[in-house]
């Protein structure tokens, strides 16, 4: 949303962050959590920011990254999510690559208790 408010002699545009709807992607399960899998934003199209939601149904993982591609994709292509207690979700924000390679997925991995697992879910 955006609001414009005038002073005298100041213009402001001040631009508000909206929890905006969800867009779900599905559901996965990885290290014995059960996520729904969504995107706020902008659609994950080639050369678009987006922010993916990973919300558990139940407790959460000690962390998650994210990164889009292959399942080898190196380190420097992973984003840590940031875990919103407000919502119980995790927020990844994510520029998806653009040429977008064949047979792309979202891939996340769950860290738990000094161990973790690699999941993945077409978008």
């Amino acid at each position: 949303m955006n609001l414009r408010v005038l002073l005298p002699g100041l213009a402001l545009t001040l631009v508000t962050a909206c929890g905006g709807s969800a867009t779900p992607i599905g559901t996965a399960t990885v290290a014995g959590y059960t996520f729904d899998i969504s995107y706020e934003d902008a659609a994950p199209d080639p050369g678009a920011h987006t922010n993916f939601v990973l919300k558990p149904a139940s407790g959460h993982p000690t962390s998650v990254t994210g990164w889009v591609g292959s399942a080898g994709e190196p380190a420097s292509a992973k984003v840590a999510a940031v875990y919103d207690s407000g919502d119980g979700d995790y927020d990844l924000p994510y520029t998806i690559p653009d040429p977008l390679p064949p047979g792309a997925l979202f891939f996340f991995d769950v860290e738990t208790d000094g161990s973790g697992a690699v999941g993945s879910i077409a978008f």
